[in-house]
């Protein structure tokens, strides 16, 4: 099939950063670490891996589907983008799990699975970039009868955050588009439960460290993966910010002020 123009100008963008990008940059275990609260999240929710067949869709430089392989699970990992796909493949290599952990370029509106074939599925950061409408229905089609799939996706409110984004246009593809709570319940027509949790909101204060304070530019470093890797005194900040965070958001309507949410659907 062939592909649209929002697709090839997502395969450009991605294929362009990985190629950029030197296998000993990926670090598979950072993005479970305390900083990633919205993967240890979905961890929790997923529980025990060992044995289960999990997609990872969008699967970027494979450092998620390589960690759930470590777990145990039997992963078969997508992505829109080639290059991606290479990285991956050398990454699950470096680690040893090349026997459970299989990466193909494909797109997430048009999979190449069978019908109920995974436990799982999981994507970080991708559903703001495919076309919703045609890939919830695949989603759909390859989940078990009693699978969840989880989705980590970023949120369109937050002032703060859109400003970021305005200003890293470098680091983002023009055609990526943030997720409303009105897409998310539209995923209801096809799963008989969705439900969300959101994350990240005075977390985002490091953002404004990074950007005033260190002088970090946006466009040359991704401010998400600079949170992951955060040492002494600004890790104590955000750690701080972590606990305040869990406090605020117990506060209704907070949530759109969050900088990310996880979606659970059940089929």
């Amino acid at each position: 099939m062939e592909k649209t123009k929002k697709q090839q100008t997502e395969e450009k963008f991605h294929d362009s950063y990985a190629n950029k990008t030197k296998l000993s940059e990926v670090n598979v275990n950072e993005n479970f670490s305390f900083a990633a609260q919205e993967n240890r999240y979905a961890q929790k929710i997923f529980g025990d891996l060992k044995g289960k067949s999990i997609l990872d869709l969008g699967c970027g430089f494979g450092e998620t589907a390589v960690y759930w392989a470590k777990k145990g699970a039997n992963v078969e990992a997508i992505d829109i983008s080639s290059a991606s796909i290479s990285l991956a493949k050398k990454l699950a290599r470096k680690h040893g799990v090349t026997k459970k952990c299989h990466f193909q370029t494909m797109t997430a509106e048009n999979l190449k699975f069978k019908k109920e074939q995974f436990d799982y599925i999981f994507g970080n950061g991708v559903l703001h970039h495919i076309d919703l409408k045609k890939s919830a229905p695949e989603i759909h089609r390859v989940l078990k009868k009693s699978g969840k799939a989880i989705f980590i996706e970023p949120l369109a409110y937050n002032p703060v955050i859109n400003v970021y984004r305005y200003i890293a246009k470098e680091a983002r593809t023009p055609t990526e588009k943030p997720l409303t709570f009105q897409q998310i319940n539209m995923l209801k027509k096809n799963f008989s439960r969705v439900r969300h949790r959101e994350f990240e909101m005075l977390t985002l204060l490091i953002f404004l460290w990074f950007y005033l304070a260190s002088r970090m530019n946006p466009n040359k470093l991704r401010y998400w993966r600079m949170i992951l890797r955060t040492r002494g005194t600004t890790r104590k900040v955000l750690q701080a910010l972590i606990f305040a965070d869990n406090i605020f958001l117990k506060i209704p309507l907070s949530g759109y002020l969050c900088w990310n949410t996880v979606v659970i659907v059940e089929k």
